[in-house]
């Protein structure tokens, strides 16, 4: 498959979710109002949208994005309505990506894929665990998940796995297993989210009854540093850490919630690593990127540095 430089997201919040899960709220998550009809049309970004972003990049490998539901569990006239929706204006580096959940998988399903031009595949995998998977009422079990996987891959689809962190029953064995079929599976891409309690989802009652305990935002970035870092091992892409930052604080009722998350991540990852590779430190020389990447969070990577070196000099470059 193609080496894609862009994307165009349309978000179907919910749409062929055999049911809901504990944490899940996608209309609060994307910040968009469920659609009246299950045609792309109506929802965020549009068709007309999409065929603009098509014609205006004809030069440039890209994607038309199905987000926020399980595409799969749709029917497969509604599945085609939505490839339909664009073949008047397909031109041959114009590919779909669809976002699905791992039980929704199989040989027919993919073939069908294949036929309309899908490249890559995001499965909403969550975690490789059984005891997170069955606390967070996913409804499948890791055998699934990873079955799911390798079918993809089989097929020559470009093949990314969402994982949520701190799910209900999460622990550091868990993470270690989640970790672990990372590595023997190596997707293509990888996007990793903390889990946040929402308004009106179950886990808010979880977490209001004591059921469930959140990670902080120190917990929450310390263990997505420990996912890089294992997926830059194994060339694995992490194309995406923590939510978007467009989900309104009133439904945020806990959790590691930050607007701009990742960039606490990739500071304590460039940190750590200035710390592994120098025993003293006078002069560091950073990117305007990495300088607020270090001073995201009331400069959270930037005092782990101070408190290793003491006082250093910084040159931007």
């Amino acid at each position: 498959m193609k080496k894609i430089n862009l994307i165009y997201p349309i978000f179907i919040p919910h749409l062929g979710c055999p049911f809901r899960c504990v944490f899940c709220d996608q209309d609060k998550i994307t910040n968009s109002l469920p659609p009246i009809h299950s045609h792309s049309a109506t929802l965020h970004g549009g068709v007309g949208g999409g065929q603009k972003f098509i014609s205006k990049h004809r030069d440039l490998y890209k994607e038309i994005a199905f987000y926020g539901g399980s595409f799969t569990f749709l029917s497969e006239s509604e599945m085609q309505a939505h490839f339909d929706e664009y073949s008047g204006y397909l031109d041959d580096k114009t590919f779909f990506r669809i976002s699905t959940r791992p039980d929704g998988i199989n040989t027919k399903i993919l073939h069908f894929l294949k036929e309309n031009k899908v490249n890559t595949i995001e499965l909403g995998i969550q975690s490789f665990a059984d005891h997170e998977l069955f606390a967070s009422k996913r409804g499948y079990d890791s055998i699934t998940a990873i079955e799911a996987c390798k079918l993809v891959k089989s097929f020559g689809f470009k093949l990314s796995v969402q994982l949520l962190i701190g799910l209900p029953g999460a622990d550091q064995a868990s993470y270690i297993t989640s970790i672990d079929h990372l590595s023997y599976i190596k997707p293509d891409f990888v996007r990793l989210y903390p889990l946040l309690v929402l308004r009106g989802t179950e886990l808010e009652e979880m977490y209001k009854s004591g059921e469930y305990k959140p990670l902080s935002i120190e917990e929450a970035v310390i263990i997505c540093s420990i996912f890089l870092d294992e997926c830059k091992i194994n060339n694995i892409e992490v194309v995406k850490i923590g939510l978007h930052g467009d989900i309104h604080p009133d439904n945020v009722i806990a959790g590691p919630f930050y607007a701009n998350f990742g960039e606490i991540v990739y500071g304590l990852d460039f940190a750590l690593k200035v710390i592994d590779q120098n025993k003293k430190l006078e002069t560091l020389v950073i990117s305007n990127k990495i300088l607020s990447q270090l001073n995201a969070y009331n400069k959270y990577s930037m005092k782990i540095l101070k408190e290793k070196f003491g006082d250093f000099r910084i040159v931007q470059k």
